[in-house]
């Protein structure tokens, strides 16, 4: 199981790089609200939170950040996905998406500020964004979907492979699609390679770039 992920993010909202929380996580941190956007716990469960398009804005509802810190308690994907099922409805969030995946089984859980809906991911690449997972007319996904063709087997090459694609801001492509993102306020402040092997920590790697991969190793 491999990750790639960029984190877009102010500036000026700091974070801490990954380090091991209460519950058993390890993780960056945002230092406004103490929430996650993405780590692994000890069980080998990978869980990764994007923002989500949608019309619900409510900064009263509770940190999703927090939401993926509680999601990191659980053992298993698919026992992340039911506790996700339950309690978003029983304490609403904004609009995000979660990835949720071990070694065995992976999905997507998509959720627009009301309900959630759950998608099984099959063996293979997938691409996750702030829209539904693969979503085919999403620019971004599109572009990272033509550079993942030809994946090596071989894990030092879909390392260097997987690193070069986080730090692609190809300035011919339009904004949207660009991967490496540097605005004036806000941008890609980070980026993060995972690799697990089985449903343990053994062997596992956790790359990070505490700043933006074009010019972070």
């Amino acid at each position: 199981l491999v990750m790639a992920a960029n984190r877009e993010e102010h500036y000026d909202r700091p974070s801490l790089p990954p380090t091991w929380h209460e519950g058993g996580a390890f993780a960056g941190s945002d230092q406004r609200q103490g929430g996650i956007w993405q780590g692994v716990n000890g069980h080998g469960l990978l869980v990764a939170l994007t923002n989500r398009q949608g019309r619900i804005q409510d900064p009263s509802r509770r940190s999703r950040g927090l939401l993926c810190l509680d999601v990191l308690r659980l053992e298993t994907a698919r026992a992340s996905v039911d506790w996700l099922i339950r309690h978003l409805t029983r304490e609403p969030y904004n609009p995000c998406n979660l990835l949720c995946a071990d070694t065995q089984e992976a999905f997507a859980v998509h959720y627009d500020g009301r309900q959630a809906s759950v998608q099984t991911l099959s063996p293979g690449p997938h691409l996750l964004a702030d829209t539904d997972v693969d979503d085919p007319l999403h620019p971004r996904i599109q572009h990272a979907l033509s550079l993942l063709e030809d994946l090596p087997e071989d894990w030092p090459a879909l390392k260097s492979l997987l690193g070069e694609i986080m730090a692609n801001h190809n300035e011919e492509i339009i904004p949207p699609a660009r991967i490496c993102i540097h605005g004036e306020r806000a941008g890609t402040v980070s980026s993060s390679l995972i690799a697990l092997r089985d449903q343990s920590l053994r062997d596992a790697q956790f790359h990070f770039a505490d700043g933006p991969p074009c010019s972070t190793p």
